[in-house]
C-alpha cells in the first residue's frame, strides 16, 4: 500500500509541476519585480512557493481567496495575476509598510482585492493554547472562502516592548469550523503551526501530496478535535466527568 501510495503521489506530482509555462511566468515576475536594495525582499515568497500558488489558483479556480500576511506582495501579485476577474482577494496583515509597498506592487491590476490592515493580538479562545492572531480578517462569509494562504502574523511585540517568536498562528483555528468542505489551506512555514493543526485538525482536513509545501484541503462539516486528550482518555490517563 505504501508503495502505491508513493506511485500515486510521484505523478500527482509530476503532472502538478510540469506546466513549463507557469515556471516561465513565475521566474519573468520575481526576476523583473526583485530589487536587490530592497532589504524587504529577505522576507519575500520565492519562486517555487510562487508557482505552488498559481497552480492551485490555475486548477481549482476559487472564487473567493483569503491571505493572512501578503508581506511586500509578491505572493499576493501573484495570486492576482493568476486568478480570474469573477475572483475576489482579501488580504490582512498587521505592517503597514507592507501594506503600501503591496498595494503599489498590484495598484494597475483590474480585478478585485482589498488590503486589511489588523492588529496581531494573542489568543486562547478555541484551542485552550496561546496563538497569534489578526484582530480583524474583514470578512464574514467565511463559508465563502475556497483558498486560505496562511503566511503570517509569525511574531507579536507585547506592550513592554518585548519580540514573542514560536507561538503558533491561530486564524485558522478561530474559523476553522464555518470553512467549507473543499477550501484550500497552504500554510508558509511555521512548524509549530503544522504539529498544532494535526493535533486539532487531522480529522477534518485532507493533507494534498505536493512536494515541497504544505497543503490540505477541508472535509465536510469540519471539527476541532483535541487528539492529544482523546489519546489520554483512551489510554485511561485521565478523566473528564
Amino acid at each position: 500500500m505504501r508503495i502505491i501510495k508513493k506511485f500515486k503521489n510521484g505523478v500527482y506530482n509530476l503532472f502538478f509541476f510540469m506546466d513549463f509555462f507557469l515556471w516561465f511566468v513565475c521566474i519573468n515576475k520575481i526576476r523583473k519585480n526583485n530589487s536587490k536594495d530592497n532589504k524587504d525582499y529577505n522576507w519575500a515568497t520565492g519562486i517555487y512557493d510562487v508557482y505552488v500558488l498559481r497552480k492551485l489558483i490555475k486548477k481549482n479556480k476559487p472564487e473567493k481567496i483569503l491571505e493572512l500576511g501578503p508581506g511586500i506582495g509578491v505572493s499576493s501579485e501573484a495570486i492576482i495575476d493568476e486568478m480570474s476577474d469573477e475572483c475576489e482577494l482579501i488580504m490582512v496583515d498587521h505592517e503597514q509598510k507592507c501594506i503600501q509597498q503591496a498595494n503599489e506592487r498590484v495598484k494597475n491590476y483590474n480585478k478585485s482585492f482589498n488590503f486589511i490592515h489588523s492588529k496581531v493580538v494573542l489568543s486562547k479562545d478555541k484551542i485552550g493554547l496561546e496563538t497569534i492572531c489578526f484582530e480583524n480578517l474583514g470578512i464574514k462569509n467565511y463559508e465563502k472562502i475556497d483558498m486560505i494562504i496562511c503566511d503570517g502574523p509569525a511574531w507579536y511585540i507585547d506592550e513592554k516592548k518585548k519580540l514573542i517568536t514560536d507561538i503558533p498562528r491561530g486564524d485558522l483555528f478561530n474559523i476553522f469550523e464555518k470553512l467549507k468542505a473543499g477550501c484550500i489551506v497552504v500554510i508558509d512555514g511555521s512548524a509549530i503551526t503544522r504539529k498544532i493543526i494535526f493535533r486539532f485538525c487531522s480529522n477534518s482536513i485532507s493533507l494534498l501530496p505536493i512536494y515541497g509545501s504544505w497543503v490540505f484541503s477541508i472535509k465536510k462539516n469540519p471539527q476541532l478535535i483535541d487528539e492529544k486528550l482523546k489519546k489520554l482518555i483512551n489510554w485511561n490517563y485521565i478523566k473528564i466527568d
